[in-house]
């Protein structure tokens, strides 16, 4: 890795590269075939969150922007907390209901019938 970082332009045609995954071969053929330093970069943040969440992350911004796909997007969705997100979601669903609750009290105080609107109060 130390040989690749001072030297990235080699990782093309490297034993290291030609022996990797498939998974990291198709990653680097798709998406960082002129972008060796990013590659190198990524390589090693796969050791520290492994290479499955790295591909769940690439699936999901394939879906937003299946072109511009970069270390940085794929770090920045490993990163992102889901259980913060569930929590907020809920959060707001019970703020929801809670409105829908005042408003359904708001409108029992106002008349239903057409008769009750029929005399004109003077101000």
């Amino acid at each position: 890795m130390n040989t690749l970082k001072k030297k990235p332009g080699a990782l093309p045609s490297s034993a290291a590269l030609n022996q990797a995954d498939p998974r990291l071969q198709q990653i680097y053929h798709t998406y960082y075939t002129t972008k060796e330093k990013e590659f190198i970069e990524l390589l090693q943040y796969i050791g520290i969150v492994g290479i499955q969440k790295i591909l769940d992350a690439i699936e999901k911004l394939r879906k937003i922007d299946p072109i511009d796909i970069t270390t940085d997007k794929i770090k920045i969705i490993c990163e992102r907390k889901v259980d913060e997100y569930i929590e907020n979601t809920k959060t707001n669903n019970e703020i929801e209901n809670k409105s829908k609750e005042m408003l359904k009290k708001f409108g029992s105080l106002m008349p239903k019938e057409a008769e009750n609107f029929k005399e004109e109060a003077v101000i």
